[in-house]
């Protein structure tokens, strides 16, 4: 085997095995407990108070308060990977504190995050003209998905057009 072979080998060999790193710590996964949906806990978060849960979506807003940053989330349903899906239905919103300071620039509206965290129970606060009741959780683990550019660069393939090359 020549030395390029072996470059591009360890190349593809690097890629696969960094492309299935965990966004959330496996020991922190661990401690999930799956039985606790997002919507039992919206309807009785003191009935779990103290679990770990999985969660994503969103973000709505974010204030950096002297207990540390206060997230609010858009709930979403997480696939496979642990990304917040795409949709357009959610079962409500919840609350996360990070125990720290997060930029609100980088931790901005309509950014998708998946969050570690033990539920704290309940914290009702306003959303427009209603009292809304927020589950709340601390996190333990954060993870902030890339964001998707507004501005979309489609790419078409060389063959695209292929069957229609003799009339240019």
């Amino acid at each position: 085997m020549n030395r390029l072979s072996m470059v591009i080998i360890t190349l593809i060999v690097l890629t696969s095995v960094t492309g299935c790193a965990p966004i959330i710590s496996k020991s922190l996964l661990r401690q999930v407990n799956p039985d606790v949906s997002f919507e039992k806990t919206f309807d009785n978060p003191e009935a779990v108070r103290g679990t770990t849960v999985l969660w994503g979506g969103e973000i709505v807003s974010i204030r950096n308060l002297k207990e540390g940053t206060l997230l609010e989330v858009l709930q979403k349903s997480l696939d496979i990977g642990k990304k917040p899906k795409r949709v357009d239905n959610s079962s409500g919103r919840f609350l996360a504190l990070y125990d720290g300071f997060l930029d609100g620039e980088i931790y901005a509206k309509g950014r998708a995050v998946t969050i570690a965290g033990v539920v704290k129970g309940r914290r009702v606060q306003l959303l427009d003209e209603i009292e809304y009741n927020y589950p709340l959780i601390a996190v333990k683990d954060i993870h902030l998905w890339e964001q998707l550019s507004q501005d979309p660069t489609f790419y078409h393939s060389p063959y695209y057009i292929w069957p229609y090359h003799r009339y240019w």
